[in-house]
């Protein structure tokens, strides 16, 4: 009766948030497939809830939890496939890390999961993740080269702003060039701040205007002087 499994997702979530420690119920919920018809067919709605169970898993002493989680990373649903990486991240064991590392080569067709993928490695290897990750940045896939780029941006790591301030000089596809600026503007770094300055007061008007777009996510009112200054000076 629980349509679209609403409730046994706030549960699942609920049980997390309280650091619940028995293994059992969450296990239940990465099992649970929950069809429901929609127009043209049927969708199972328990893919969060499967994602959801996968974080509560890792909380656990549970001894197998690396088996469990390997198999919800074939699963069906994007979205629990998702959960299980974000799952191994919090883990974070050199197995762990391995299984991430064969996931993001192995590939899977939504960017989303291989995102997640990169960011997982990122944070649990840090820069012996950078050799793998930077190569997806040149992928043919737009959408996988925009998740690999982004996640270097998210990791805040200073040796992935460096690479990606290195890149820039070098991309001529003005939708690349945007994706770098906007990872930089995501790390907040302070290099990542003061190269994005020097593009709105340096650059041409196009990657200029890209790169004040891209500082509006930053809504420090610093930040926002320190654009208008760039500005001024750029006149």
């Amino acid at each position: 009766l629980d349509k679209g499994c609403i409730a046994l997702t706030a549960i699942a979530r609920a049980l997390y948030s309280l650091d619940y420690s028995e293994p059992d119920l969450y296990l239940n919920g990465m099992r649970h497939v929950q069809m429901e018809p929609v127009w043209g067919g049927s969708v199972d709605t328990a893919a969060e809830l499967r994602a959801v169970c996968a974080m509560g898993l890792t909380a656990t002493r549970y001894p197998d939890k690396l088996q469990k989680l390997v198999d919800l990373l074939v699963d069906k649903e994007w979205q629990a496939r998702a959960g299980a990486v974000r799952a191994l991240a919090a883990v974070g064991s050199e197995s762990a890390s391995l299984l991430l590392r064969f996931k993001a080569l192995s590939g899977d067709p939504e960017p989303e999961v291989l995102a997640d993928c990169f960011t997982a490695l990122l944070s649990v290897e840090g820069a012996e993740a950078l050799p793998l990750v930077t190569p997806f940045a040149a992928a043919r896939d737009e959408r996988v080269r925009e998740a690999a780029l982004l996640a270097l941006g998210t990791s805040r790591r200073a040796d992935a702003v460096e690479w990606l301030k290195g890149q820039f000089a070098g991309v001529a596809d003005p939708e690349t060039k945007s994706c770098i600026l906007l990872s930089l503007a995501t790390s907040r770094t302070d290099p990542a701040i003061e190269f994005l300055l020097g593009v709105i007061r340096n650059e041409n008007p196009q990657l200029s205007a890209m790169a004040v777009s891209v500082m509006a996510i930053n809504r420090d009112e610093r930040l926002r002087d320190e654009v208008e200054n760039a500005l001024r000076s750029r006149a």
